[in-house]
């Protein structure tokens, strides 16, 4: 990602055989999220992706991204975008 633009981070959840939630992501390498139920990994996502990022100087902001009513609450992957600090500064 630049410092100028927007990142697409798609999530893909798994169920363990003890129930938990695994949350992974084939556009950023090491992302690895564990919750109890998708409200809890929806909760602890965007902390993880931003830790991720600042370990490569970078500061963001997450959201999970707007998908459309057709596609339903559980359509995977699961899209967030991660958006430059500065830029999510000056957009609002």
């Amino acid at each position: 990602m630049s410092s100028k633009t927007a990142e697409i981070i798609r999530i893909r959840i798994e169920e363990g055989a003890a129930g938990m939630l695994y949350a992974t992501s084939p556009d950023l390498t090491g992302l690895f999220v564990a919750a109890p139920d998708r409200e809890t990994l929806a909760e602890e996502i965007p902390a993880v992706i931003k830790a991720m990022f600042k370990v490569r100087n970078m500061e963001v902001e997450v959201w999970p991204a707007r998908r459309h009513a057709s596609e339903g609450p559980t359509v995977e992957p699961w899209p967030w975008v991660a958006v430059p600090a500065h830029l999510a500064a000056n957009a609002v």
